[in-house]
């Protein structure tokens, strides 16, 4: 995601999005742990993973192509990876 980001092809929600999606997930993915003193895990990975591949990926991904790279990007419009067909 990284690597699509840096490229262009992932885009990032607004802030605003961010925030609250950050309140929702930290509930729905947290909500069911037992508080502790002690360091527990804080996600359930293959739920968040799951989303992250089905849901936030993809969505990313339509943010970049329907708002294009952003600035620091430095990718043209012309830009294609050598060697892969879209």
């Amino acid at each position: 995601m990284i690597g699509a980001y840096a490229v262009g092809r992932y885009r990032l929600p607004s802030a605003d999005e961010m925030r609250r999606v950050i309140v929702a997930e930290q509930q729905y993915y947290t909500g069911h742990m037992v508080p502790s003193a002690r360091h527990t895990q804080q996600v359930d990975y293959f739920l968040y993973e799951h989303d992250m591949r089905v849901r936030e990926i993809p969505a990313g991904a339509e943010r970049a192509r329907l708002s294009g790279p952003p600035p620091w990007a430095r990718v043209a419009e012309t830009d294609r990876p050598v060697g892969v067909t879209q």
